[in-house]
């Protein structure tokens, strides 16, 4: 009986058809607002860019088989073979995190990986400022994949350049404005580490286009005026 249906990306459109949770006319009633509202005055790039004496890695995300945290951590276990000046920051909770904790230990990278829990936004704000990458390397599993993926678009509005994988909506929601590599594929990720490491004017472009397309996209403001257009457009 409802007047239109809003959804925040088309795979939850395709999600619902291939269910046959709805009938035609249904589908013809939903809209896609364009994403989620992102906090670009929380998350914002720091006044000076970071000491680069070490090469601070942030992950933020629900510690969880389907984040992918264990392929990062391999990743970054051979990462450090060649690059020695390099740190990894996990922020999140969830019931893998003890198997990520055995992984740490068992390739001997303790002093080298942080695991700060579940913080609040106003927090992982104000870590993103001394990072230097983000990495988001979800996996798509038979009964989850990304829907949207928050924490690469606000790691984009924090101007840190994101590496991020092909899982569920994450290529329509970041389009051109990220690193993407194939999920599960740790010599791929490794490269686009090496890539970003080694090249400082890469990192700080890659960095300033995602903050710019967060702007141009994703505000509070920007979202806002998609929801009203679309709800005038039901009323009629």
């Amino acid at each position: 009986k409802a007047s239109g249906i809003l959804c925040i990306t088309p795979l939850v459109i395709e999600k619902y058809r291939k269910l046959g949770l709805l009938s035609i006319p249904e589908i013809n009633k939903i809209k896609v607002i364009g994403g989620h509202p992102i906090d670009v005055n929380l998350f914002k790039p720091p006044e000076n860019y970071p000491d680069e004496k070490v090469i601070n890695i942030v992950s933020t995300g629900r510690l969880a088989y389907e984040k992918g945290f264990h392929v990062i951590i391999e990743a970054f276990g051979e990462l450090i073979k060649k690059y020695r000046n390099v740190h990894l920051h996990i922020i999140g909770e969830g019931n893998y995190r003890e198997e990520l904790m055995n992984k740490v230990r068992k390739l001997e990278l303790l002093s080298l990986v942080k695991f700060y829990g579940a913080l609040e936004s106003k927090e992982i704000a104000e870590i993103y400022k001394s990072m230097h990458i983000f990495i988001n390397h979800s996996l798509e599993t038979p009964y989850w994949q990304e829907y949207f993926g928050v924490a690469n678009l606000e790691a984009m509005s924090s101007e840190l350049p994101v590496i991020t994988t092909d899982c569920g909506v994450i290529p329509w929601a970041v389009k051109d404005n990220a690193a993407i590599v194939k999920q599960e594929d740790v010599k791929e990720l490794i490269k686009a580490l090496e890539n970003l490491i080694e090249n400082k004017n890469l990192r700080i472009k890659l960095g300033q286009r995602g903050r710019n397309f967060v702007e141009n996209n994703y505000t509070v403001e920007k979202v806002a005026k998609q929801y009203y257009s679309l709800i005038k457009e039901f009323a009629k």
